[in-house]
């Protein structure tokens, strides 16, 4: 009864809000509202072996894409395909400060690929930084967001301690945004556009040299996948700073034809 009444006060005051449209939700739903969903294409299999978007026939282990460009990152896997809500619920993660998007992607993706993500076994989640005028606009970063979430998830689902989620890398250059620019374009947008963090590194008592790898595997998470430029440019800071070995990736949702 005491639980019901709160359950019924917290959803007064904090209710649950479908992340495409905003629309109040039912106390019992989470989630996107039965229309959204409809519009809501998730990357079931066949999907790319590489990036994770979805592929028209079976017989395909890889996408347009992957089949011509060498990435950096071993594989990345990705919720649902960005277009309709899933697009307007990205834009509210990144511009309207509604972080509880975040924590609605990260169950998604540990519910699907929690068991995939265990058997990898990554040492630490390494979040796509933004720059810092643009983390300073927003007061958070959208991919940090989502990376503690998704190690919180983990926790709260399998048990054990939790994933640390570590800024290991830093955006040096302000950049234009991605979306505007043609591949060629956006690899040249991002060159030099990292750095790694060795102030960051090094706070977790940990010390990169050119002699020792500090761990095996890591997962870079970010919001969006379109092309895969900006995992591949982390990717190759990652394995030529000695931060790890091999780099997965996990991201909340994936371009289609772009």
């Amino acid at each position: 009864m005491r639980k019901t009444a709160i359950r019924t006060v917290k959803h007064l005051l904090f209710p649950n809000r479908c992340p495409g449209c905003g629309q109040v939700l039912d106390m019992d739903q989470e989630g996107f509202c039965p229309i959204c969903q409809k519009e809501i294409r998730l990357t079931a299999e066949p999907v790319c072996k590489r990036c994770g978007k979805p592929l028209e026939r079976e017989a395909e282990e890889y996408c347009t894409d992957c089949k011509k460009t060498e990435h950096a990152f071993i594989q990345n896997k990705a919720y649902c395909v960005y277009e309709a809500g899933a697009k307007n619920a990205m834009y509210r993660l990144k511009y309207g400060n509604a972080k509880w998007v975040g924590e609605y992607f990260a169950k998604k993706l540990v519910a699907d690929y929690g068991d995939w993500l265990r058997w990898r076994q990554p040492e630490a989640l390494i979040p796509v930084p933004v720059h810092p005028k643009r983390q300073r606009e927003r007061g958070y970063n959208q991919a940090e967001v989502l990376a503690k979430y998704i190690a919180h998830q983990m926790t709260e689902t399998y048990g054990g301690e939790m994933l640390p989620v570590i800024p290991a890398v830093r955006r040096s250059r302000y950049t234009t945004p991605q979306k505007e620019l043609s591949v060629t374009l956006r690899r040249k947008n991002l060159k030099k556009a990292f750095k790694l963090d060795k102030n960051v590194v090094k706070s977790r008592g940990i010390y990169p040299d050119s002699m020792k790898t500090l761990f095996q595997r890591v997962l870079i998470v970010d919001d969006i996948y379109t092309t895969g430029v900006t995992l591949d440019a982390v990717s190759e800071l990652l394995l030529a700073g000695h931060i790890a070995q091999e780099v997965y990736a996990m991201t909340a949702v994936i371009g289609q034809n772009i």
